[in-house]
């Protein structure tokens, strides 16, 4: 009783919801917080663009899921095509294309490529 007699009269009246002053500034913080993360993130985009992997002479021609986190990724460096095996944490070359077992760019999907090389190197053996 003497606690609530204590208390202003304006304290007492006001209902036990949001307080608009601590809400506009809780919102204000949150778009702060959102603008610095997306002007991050076209930084970031605008920065890496910079950088070309390995001066334009690396590309990958195609690539295939084999599973859940597993892909067969054929890789162009310079004039070499490398077969590789990527698995999380672990990439390992599987074969090296020369000759005219290299893939070419508009010979059909990787898939294709893939089974028609495959076809071949089984008819060598």
């Amino acid at each position: 009783m003497l606690l609530t007699a204590a208390l202003p009269a304006a304290a007492q009246a006001a209902p036990a919801g949001l307080d608009p002053p601590l809400a506009g500034q809780w919102l204000g913080g949150l778009a702060v917080v959102l603008v610095l993360i997306v002007l991050s993130l076209w930084l970031l985009q605008r920065l890496s663009r910079w950088h070309a992997p390995a001066g334009g002479q690396l590309r990958v021609l195609g690539g295939l899921s084999l599973g859940g986190r597993e892909r067969l990724l054929v890789v162009e460096v310079g004039q070499t095509q490398l077969v590789l095996g990527v698995a999380p944490g672990r990439v390992q070359t599987l074969h090296v294309l020369e000759g005219e077992a290299r893939l070419e760019r508009a010979a059909g999907s990787f898939g294709q490529q893939l089974k028609h090389m495959l076809t071949q190197r089984g008819e060598e053996r």
